[in-house]
Formats: structure tokens, C-alpha cells, sequence
């Protein structure tokens, strides 16, 4: 729909993700949209980490509200953001479905060359 009600912004804490989260904050803001922030937590990792005792979703979530200021556009600043355990895909698309996004903004991944051609994006 244009111009978009909801803005999902994917985020993996790349400098390629900020460039997409000031974007899409932008094109929230510019279209009086609702931003949606979200990371996915890889589960091995969140396994690893509760194995250890850690809140790994409280660090995450810690980190990513950090993130999300160092890239905050001018202005009255305050989108809801998640982080959700699962394949990148699955979380994005799961949360574009739930929330009824109108556009998905992603970065590239930062592999290119040899790098890309074995391991392939997920974006």
C-alpha cells in the first residue's frame, strides 16, 4: 500500500543494517508510518547462551535499543522493536505477516566476491 502504514526495518547490527534502519526510519517518518524493528536470534547461539545462564534476549534487546539511537533520524523518535528467536527468513516473514507491514527494508549483507559465490545472502 502506498504510501506505507508499517515499516519493518530487519536488523543484524552491520553497518549495512544501520544504513537500512536510518532508511527505512526516513520512510516511516516522511509517510506517518508505525516503525517495526526486528532482530532474529540465531537459536544455536541463544541455546549456547541459556546453557551458560546468560539473558541472552535481554543483552540483545539492550544492544539493539543502543543501535537503534545511534541511527535515529531527527525528530520524535520511538518505534517498537523485537527480538525473536529463528532463521532470519522466518522471523522477517513471520513478523512482516503478524504486523501487517506494507514494505520490508533490509541491508546487504557484508560478504561480496568469493565469500557471496560459497555462502550465498540470506537478503
Amino acid at each position: 500500500m502506498l504510501p506505507p502504514r508499517i515499516v519493518l526495518a530487519a536488523v543484524d547490527f552491520s553497518e549495512s543494517s544501520r544504513t537500512a534502519l536510518i532508511f527505512a526510519a526516513r520512510l516511516a517518518k516522511h509517510a506517518g508510518a508505525r516503525l517495526h524493528v526486528v532482530h532474529a536470534q540465531d537459536p544455536l547461539l541463544a541455546r549456547a547462551a541459556y546453557a551458560t545462564g546468560a539473558d541472552i534476549d535481554a543483552e540483545t534487546r539492550t544492544e539493539l535499543s543502543a543501535f537503534m539511537q545511534s541511527a535515529a533520524p531527527a525528530g520524535d523518535w520511538s518505534p517498537f522493536h523485537e527480538v525473536a528467536e529463528g532463521s532470519a527468513v522466518d522471523v522477517l516473514c513471520s513478523a512482516a505477516d503478524r504486523e501487517n507491514a506494507d514494505v520490508i527494508v533490509v541491508g546487504a549483507h557484508g560478504m561480496s566476491g568469493v565469500g557471496r559465490a560459497l555462502f550465498g545472502s540470506t537478503t
